[in-house]
Parts: C-alpha cells; structure tokens; sequence
C-alpha cells in the first residue's frame, strides 16, 4: 500500500474521488507552470484554490479535467491513475467530473433551448432514457437551482447573467456528478447576485453530497463556502488546509499577501 499524499492526508481519510497526486506540467519545453502539486476532493466538501493571476489555478484545473495530461506525477479518479485513452473509463469520469466556468454568457449556446443544453450531458454521455423522462428530468434540475420549469422553453439571452450561471449549474448536475469544478463562477456577476450563487452552491454540496473545487482569486469568496483552501503560488502549493485556520494564522509570506490585498473598508 502506498502513503497517502499531502492532498489527501488533508482529506481526512474520506473517500476521494480525483486527486492531484505530486503533479507538475509544462506546454510544450516551456518552463513548468506546476510542480509537485498535491490536492485531493472528497464528496460534500469545498475546497477553494487561490493566487493570482498566473499562479497555475488554470492548467491544474485543465488537468483535473482530463483535458491535458501531466508532465510527471498523476490525476487520479477514484483511487486508478486517469488514462484518457480508456474511452470506458474516461466515459465514467466525464459522468461523474463536470465543470461549471466563469462566464455564464459564452457558455451557453445562444442557438440552444435552455432544456436542451441542460440535456445535452444525459444525450452526450448516454443516460438519455426517452423524451418523457429527459423533461422530466430537466424540470427537476431547472427547479433544484431556483428556476421555473418553462425556462426549459426558452433561449439564453431571455436570462440575467445570475440565471445563466443557475442554468449552467443544472447542466452540470444533469449526470449526477461526485465533483463539480468551478472556474471563478461568479466573478462575471454583479456583486447583488454572487451570494445567491455562492448560497446555491452551498446548498447543492450539503444536500447532494458533491465535491466542490472553486478556483478564484477572490479570498472572500473561498471564505463564504469553502471548507479547505489551497493556496498557489508560481506553481507551487505553498499552503492548504482548513480555510479558517489558513485565513486567520497564514503561514507563508505569499498567503499573507494575498490577505493584505483583500479590500477593507476604512
């Protein structure tokens, strides 16, 4: 049996569904952007992962979504090294892995009915079942994230920016995934509605029992939902662990930084 990783050493022994295991990547012969980066997601927790820009919150996401691999280290699903030439189990992954990202303008199809891009995992990754029980489903999903049912009717751009990230959200929940990845998902949002976003992910994790990775850069966001928090720096994971812990009493001089960044009012 081999040890377990930092990532997941800090998940509490819990079940962990997708694990950076000592990643590290570069494009091409490029300098490395990751190195040794250890993260681990168990289902109902929120772990957010923090920097700046260009701190590599971007490639660990990509990889974590099995569109890049790694230059040396592993992504592992459900404890097996994820090969993305297996189509059977890249095909469990993609089911059971969805990501949710930062502009809910561009990633809706504007030419799509709202039922039909909430649908289109269930076709894609084929748990369609018939028309019947494909609406039935998308009105139970349009109406877990605060939406009427004959939003399913209508197009995008009938929505506020809010509601398509609601709607974007229920396409993610379609395949009934154990982890949801989310790219800043409300920073294109008006500071009015992020909470309620925010409020929503919450709610979807606690009761559905989803592993929740949120990439930001915005500390107050990570502190409002997320349990852990890990901390990137040029690559490098400088620091992780309960995020009250990490806010309160940081460790690194590069996370303190970060804190004294946060706007504060006089």
């Amino acid at each position: 049996m081999t040890a377990a990783t930092p990532g997941e050493a800090q998940a509490n022994a819990a079940p962990v569904v997708l694990a950076a295991d000592r990643v590290s990547f570069s494009y091409g012969r490029g300098a490395e952007v990751l190195h040794d980066v250890s993260l681990a997601l168990v289902p109902g927790e929120s772990v957010g992962l923090v920097g700046e820009s260009g701190a590599g919150k971007t490639s660990l996401l990509r990889l974590l979504l099995g569109l890049g691999a790694p230059t040396s280290g592993e992504i592992r699903f459900e404890g097996h090294a994820l090969d993305r030439r297996d189509t059977r189990s890249m095909l469990a992954f993609r089911r059971a892995v969805q990501p949710v990202y930062q502009d809910p303008f561009s990633s809706l199809d504007p030419r799509m009915r709202v039922g039909d891009s909430v649908a289109e995992p269930l076709r894609s990754l084929g748990i369609a079942g018939g028309r019947t029980e494909r609406a039935a489903r998308v009105t139970e999903l349009l109406e877990s994230v605060g939406l009427p049912a004959d939003a399913a009717e209508r197009y995008p751009d009938a929505f506020s920016g809010g509601q398509r990230q609601r709607i974007a959200i229920a396409r993610a929940l379609a395949p009934e995934p154990r982890v949801i990845l989310a790219d800043e998902p409300v920073s294109a949002l008006d500071t009015s509605v992020r909470m309620q976003v925010i409020e929503l992910f919450q709610r979807l994790a606690r009761e559905r029992g989803i592993g929740l990775l949120l990439v930001s850069h915005d500390l107050t966001i990570v502190a409002a939902l997320c349990r852990r928090i890990a901390v990137l720096e040029g690559g490098i994971i400088v620091e992780q662990g309960e995020t009250r812990s990490v806010l309160t009493e940081p460790r690194h001089p590069y996370t303190r930084r970060l804190l004294d960044s946060v706007p504060r009012l006089p």
